[in-house]
């Protein structure tokens, strides 16, 4: 199963990018930096609301305890702190809690659909996405919207179907994207793995197999040739805290910009946020910010390294992996996952996962408090004939190895 990084493609035009972009992708081996998108890759100085990216990878760029964050929140748009929206109301959703115990395997996924930056061109050309998520085996409950309009025109909602292996919905995107967070419960055995986790609306069909979401990978398919995508997210199970990211990825100039946003628990309630700038300074590649509580309580400086999707083209993206710290450098978590950037300024995301390093958790955090290299996107393109297109693309991401390394809880 190959995850695929969907690239925008508008007529005839399109149509010869990504011929282009096959033929690199066929001469390109992942570990040439040439490779590699260089729209992403431009040195420069990144500066918003007080704070600027550096090279010096000694310092925290002023993210430390104390810091007046607040103006940089504001950088990243309502939408990085907001729940508007988010919560759905008990009409469309079932309320009863999922049975978990040993003999369950859980996993929280993010599952998003639309543009994944904002196309102010698609402005009026609204798609309808109506359908439904299903898994073949075990049950789901929908924890989650994701900037779900409610109000007059656009009508975002749920679907109360009565099927536990179903969460259905009907929404509209134009500019930006809408999606759902869901709990994912399956029995702890072999069919765990052999069934299928499916989207399924009247706009686009893709079937991956549950052992994609078991493993933690993330996956992202083009939907249509109008740059529309579907992303999914999950991650691997910790005893400590976890869970998964959505953030804001935004550009503000040729070397980068603001990330920021939402850290959600596994049952889906936030448990943080997310500030910073990302960028290329000095020659590196940075993101650099803080890690906040549920009440915006500083709880610790982020930094990590990002890494371009290969031969890249239109939506910009690639991948990301980092930690955050506390005095002494001494860590208290990883953070990883995949962004989508647009062109400058713009607006991008992000989905990924944490997980809390707690006591006795990790080892040696060296590596990773060192600007480890993120995992390296796999991309393809070819004919997807199931939904009429000649040349989808997609990309597929492993879950990166970190200090805090991925352990069962021991409820499951």
């Amino acid at each position: 199963m190959k995850l695929l990084h969907a690239f925008p493609r508008r007529g005839a035009a399109s149509n010869l990018k990504a011929m282009a972009l096959g033929a690199a992708l066929a001469l390109c081996a992942p570990s040439l930096g040439a490779c590699d998108s260089a729209k992403d890759d431009d040195a420069g100085a990144v500066e918003v609301a007080g704070f600027a990216l550096t090279g010096d990878d000694e310092s925290d760029d002023g993210f430390s305890e104390g810091a007046s964050l607040d103006p940089l929140l504001a950088e990243a748009g309502a939408e990085a702190t907001a729940e508007d929206g988010e919560v759905p109301p008990a009409t469309e959703v079932d309320t009863e809690a999922l049975p978990e115990g040993a003999d369950k395997i859980a996993r929280t996924v993010l599952i998003v659909w639309g543009q994944p930056t904002l196309e102010a061109a698609m402005e009026g050309t609204p798609t309808t996405w109506k359908g439904r998520v299903t898994t073949d085996v075990g049950a789901m409950k929908v924890l989650r919207g994701v900037r779900f309009e409610r109000g007059a025109p656009q009508l975002d909602h749920l679907v109360r179907d009565q099927d536990p292996k179903s969460v259905s919905f009907e929404t509209v995107t134009t500019t930006h994207h809408d999606g759902v967070l869901v709990r994912l419960v399956l029995p702890r055995d072999a069919s765990a793995i052999s069934g299928n986790f499916t989207f399924e609306t009247e706009h686009f069909t893709k079937s991956v197999p549950l052992a994609a979401i078991v493993a933690g990978r993330h996956l992202v398919f083009d939907a249509d040739d109008l740059g529309n995508e579907v992303m999914i997210a999950s991650h691997l199970p910790h005893r400590c805290p976890n869970g998964l990211v959505r953030l804001r990825w935004d550009r503000r100039n040729a070397a980068g910009g603001v990330v920021g946003g939402k850290i959600y628990a596994d049952d889906g309630t936030v448990a943080g946020y997310v500030i910073g700038l990302w960028g290329k300074v000095d020659g590196k590649r940075r993101v650099k910010g803080a890690v906040l509580g549920p009440n915006r309580e500083f709880r610790g400086t982020f930094r990590g390294n990002w890494h371009p999707f290969p031969v890249a083209s239109g939506e910009e993206g690639g991948t990301f992996k980092g930690v955050w710290k506390g005095p002494a450098n001494m860590v208290r978590g990883v953070m990883g996952g995949v962004y989508h950037v647009g062109d400058e300024p713009g607006e991008g995301s992000a989905q990924g996962f944490w997980r809390v390093r707690c006591e006795g958790a990790a080892g040696d955090c060296a590596a990773d408090l060192g600007y480890a290299e993120p995992p390296t996107a796999s991309c393809e393109c070819g004919t997807d004939g199931d939904n009429g297109m000649s040349d989808a693309c997609s990309c597929e991401v492993p879950p990166p190895q970190t200090c805090v390394a991925a352990e069962e809880p021991a409820a499951e």
